[in-house]
């Protein structure tokens, strides 16, 4: 099945089509205070960012999830597609409260992929019920600021593991080293702590 999005759900789509006259018409109105050369410029690029607006909302309202046998795919308003397969699904839910409030979400932790899908879309209840019938889906209630990606991390991150981690950096620094050896084991610290994030 294939759910659309509703641009009606869009706060700023009068804002959006308002900025496109906007761009065309301050293009224009150069031809009032500067040279016809600088105007025509000015029209073009007036048009050119109008254009940009325009294919913008067109990819807006582009955007849909479409269900099949195996999974969904969602394709994003900025273009991207996403596509998960039921089996790869290990968290599903409604969030309730925090940053995503009303959002549906959708986690793999296998390939660590996860997309947060906000109620604009047509029948989105429809598409829960799917969510519902093929994953191990849940009600998710969030503190406030609370964001889905952080409630996951902390749920499949035990403390324990982030508690050793800290004592073993912590143990390290405080070794004894050889002389000189202090800014090379400053340097692999800090790679291995970008390896980790």
């Amino acid at each position: 099945m294939t759910y659309y999005y509703n641009f009606k759900t869009n706060s700023k789509r009068f804002q959006m089509y308002a900025l496109c006259v906007a761009c065309v018409a301050a293009g224009a109105a150069t031809f009032l205070i500067a040279t016809p050369v600088t105007g025509v410029i000015a029209t073009g690029a007036g048009i050119w960012a109008a254009s940009f607006i325009l294919k913008t909302i067109g990819n807006i309202k582009k955007s849909r999830i479409v269900t099949y046998t195996e999974g969904f795919t969602a394709y994003l308003t900025n273009g991207d597609t996403m596509e998960f397969k039921w089996e790869d699904i290990t968290h599903a839910g409604h969030i309730t409260g925090g940053e995503q409030n009303g959002y549906l979400f959708a986690y793999a932790e296998a390939e660590d992929r996860i997309i947060r899908l906000p109620p604009i879309f047509f029948n989105f209840d429809d598409f829960a019920l799917e969510l519902k019938e093929h994953t191990p889906f849940q009600e998710y209630e969030l503190k406030s600021g609370e964001t889905i990606q952080a409630y996951l991390k902390a749920l499949l991150v035990p403390e324990t593991e982030d508690a050793d981690e800290s004592t073993e950096t912590e143990d390290a620094e405080n070794a004894e080293e050889p002389a000189g050896s202090s800014e090379e084991a400053a340097v692999n610290s800090a790679d291995e702590g970008e390896e980790e994030n």
